[in-house]
C-alpha cells in the first residue's frame, strides 16, 4: 500500500483563520470586601478581563496599616473570570488604632495587573478597650497668702481621648482657697491651681490641699492622690509697751507688751534695757507673747550710795513677725534712791573768803559801785555747803551808808538800788550763801548806791562768815573791801 500526500489549494473560512490566531492576554484586577474586625479575615475578589482561556496563577503583595497579624497566600489561581483572596488578622489584646490590611497584584505570566485596580485596601477596626489611665497630683513651691498654688495632674498612659478629672479642694488656715471642681487632661498631664485671699489678718502659716477623686474613665494613685501647698501669712503685729508705777532702787519694775492683732501664734519680740542713773538694771533680752500681752520686768538692785532719782526703761527692738510702734516703742518707770545722803568732804572741807579788790562802778542812772568778795573752799564739795554771813562798816569812816547784799544768783546791774529790795541801811546785815556739790567757789556781792554820802579816804565794809554747814572755817574767814574817794 502506498500513500500519497494531497494539498489543499482552497482559502481558509474565517472561523479557520479566527481558531489559527493565539488567545488574548487578560488583565487582573483587585476590589475589597466590607471593612473587618480585628482577628477578622479581609475578603477581596480578583477578576480577570478577558477570561483566561486556561487556569492562570496571579502574585499578590500583602501589606498592613496598623500591627494586626496580616498574613494572606502570595498566589491565586484564576481558573475562570474571577477568584476570591483573604487576609488573615490576629485578634490581640492590644488597644491600638483602627487601621487596614491591602492586596497588591504583582507582575507574573500569562496577564497584566490594572493601571487603575492593581490593590484593594479592607478596613480592620481594633476591638481592644483603651487600658484606663491612672491620675496623679504634685505640688509646686509655697507661696504667700494672696498668691496660687500651682499642682501638676499627670495620667498614665496618657488617655486616648480627653478625660475630666475631678477634684476635691480643702485648706489648713483660713486663706480663702478656691479652685475649678474638675480639670480637663488631654494629654500626658495638666495644670491646677487654687487661688487665695491676702487678708490684713495676722494667723499662723498654713497650706491648701488639692485631692483627685473618683470619675469616668481614669483610677486615682493611690499614692499621689493628694497634693499640698504651703502658704504663708504676710501679716504680722504691731507691739507696743507701757510702765507700770515707779519703784525704789531694789524693787522690779513691771512693763505690759502688747500684740495688735493678736498674734496667731507665739512670737518672740526682743527688748532692750536701758537706766538713767546706776541702778544695776537687768532683764530679758526677749519675751514670748503667747496671746495679746504679756508682761515684762527690769530688776534693780539697792546699794547703800546715795545717789539722785533716776529711771529705768524697756525699749522694743526689730525682730522677725512683729513691727514696732511709732509712738508706744519704749517705756519707762521711775526708780528712787533709798540712801540717806553721807557727809561727802565735810570733814576735810574749809572755807575762806577774800578781800574785795577795788570796787567797780556802774554809770549812768541808778549808779553806783559794788563790792566782790570771793568765798572758796579748799576743794570741790561733794555735798551743799551752806555759808552764814555778816556785813558791817565802821560807822565813823562810813556814817549813814546806803548799802545792800545783792541778792544770791543775781550780779550788779545799771539802776539797781537797795530801795527796790526793800533793803535800807542795816550796819550789822545777815546774808547766807549755798555753794552746790560738784562746785569749789561762790561770790558775794555788796551794792553801793551812788547817793550815799562816802566820806573821803578809804571807807572799809567786812565780811565775816558765821556759821558753816557742810564744811569748817578757816583762819580767813573775814574780809575787807574799800572804796576809794
Amino acid at each position: 500500500t502506498e500513500t500519497a500526500q494531497v494539498l489543499d489549494n482552497d482559502e481558509p473560512t474565517q472561523q479557520q483563520q479566527q481558531q489559527q490566531q493565539p488567545p488574548p492576554t487578560p488583565e487582573v484586577s483587585i476590589t475589597a470586601g466590607s471593612g473587618i474586625t480585628e482577628g477578622g479575615s479581609a475578603s477581596f475578589t480578583i477578576t480577570a478581563s478577558p477570561a483566561p482561556s486556561s487556569p492562570i496563577t496571579v502574585n499578590i503583595g500583602v501589606s498592613q496599616s496598623g500591627d494586626f497579624g496580616a498574613s494572606g497566600s502570595s498566589t491565586v489561581t484564576l481558573s475562570g473570570a474571577s477568584a476570591s483572596y483573604s487576609i488573615a488578622t490576629t485578634d490581640d489584646s492590644t488597644d491600638e488604632a483602627d487601621g487596614s490590611v491591602t492586596a497588591t497584584l504583582q507582575s507574573g505570566q500569562g496577564y497584566t495587573v490594572s493601571s487603575s485596580q492593581g490593590s484593594a485596601t479592607v478596613a480592620v477596626s481594633d476591638n481592644d478597650l483603651p487600658p484606663i489611665p491612672e491620675v496623679s497630683i504634685t505640688a509646686g513651691n509655697g507661696i504667700t497668702e494672696g498668691g496660687s498654688a500651682s499642682f501638676t495632674i499627670t495620667a498614665s498612659p496618657a488617655p486616648s481621648s480627653p478625660i475630666t478629672v475631678n477634684i476635691g479642694v480643702s485648706e489648713s488656715g483660713d486663706f480663702g482657697a478656691s479652685g475649678a471642681a474638675t480639670v480637663v487632661v488631654s494629654g500626658a498631664t495638666a495644670t491646677y491651681s487654687i487661688t487665695t485671699t491676702d487678708d490684713s489678718a495676722d494667723e499662723a502659716d498654713g497650706s491648701v490641699t488639692a485631692t483627685l477623686q473618683g470619675g469616668n474613665g481614669y483610677t486615682v494613685s493611690s499614692s499621689q492622690g493628694s497634693a499640698t501647698v504651703t502658704v504663708s501669712d504676710n501679716d504680722v503685729p504691731e507691739v507696743s509697751i507701757t510702765a507700770g508705777n515707779g519703784i525704789t532702787e531694789g524693787g522690779t519694775a513691771s512693763f505690759t507688751i502688747t500684740a495688735s492683732p493678736t498674734p496667731a501664734s507665739p512670737i518672740t519680740v526682743n527688748v532692750g534695757v536701758s537706766e538713767s542713773g546706776d541702778f544695776g538694771a537687768s532683764g530679758s533680752s526677749t519675751v514670748t507673747l503667747n496671746g495679746a500681752s504679756a508682761s515684762y520686768s527690769i530688776t534693780t538692785t539697792d546699794d547703800s550710795t546715795d545717789e539722785p532719782d533716776g529711771s529705768v526703761t524697756a525699749t522694743l527692738q526689730a525682730g522677725n513677725d512683729y513691727t514696732v510702734s511709732s509712738s508706744q516703742g519704749a517705756a519707762t518707770v521711775a526708780v528712787s534712791d533709798d540712801d540717806v545722803p553721807g557727809v561727802g568732804n565735810s570733814d576735810t572741807l574749809t572755807v575762806s573768803i577774800a578781800n574785795a579788790p577795788g570796787a567797780d562802778r556802774l554809770e549812768g542812772a541808778g549808779a553806783g559801785e559794788f563790792l566782790q568778795f570771793e568765798v572758796s573752799l579748799s576743794e570741790t564739795a561733794q555735798q551743799e555747803v551752806t555759808i552764814t554771813y555778816r556785813v558791817s562798816s565802821i560807822a565813823v569812816d562810813f556814817p549813814l551808808a546806803d548799802y545792800c547784799i545783792i541778792p544770791s544768783g543775781e550780779e550788779p546791774r545799771q539802776g539797781f538800788r537797795c530801795l527796790d529790795l526793800n533793803r535800807e541801811y542795816d550796819d550789822h546785815e545777815m546774808g547766807e550763801l549755798t555753794i552746790a556739790a560738784g562746785e569749789d567757789s561762790e561770790t558775794i556781792y555788796i551794792w553801793i548806791d551812788r547817793s550815799t554820802d562816802v566820806p573821803r579816804g578809804q571807807p572799809q565794809i567786812w565780811v565775816s562768815i558765821e556759821e558753816v554747814e557742810g564744811a569748817k572755817k578757816s583762819g580767813q574767814d573775814r574780809a575787807v573791801g574799800y572804796l576809794e574817794r
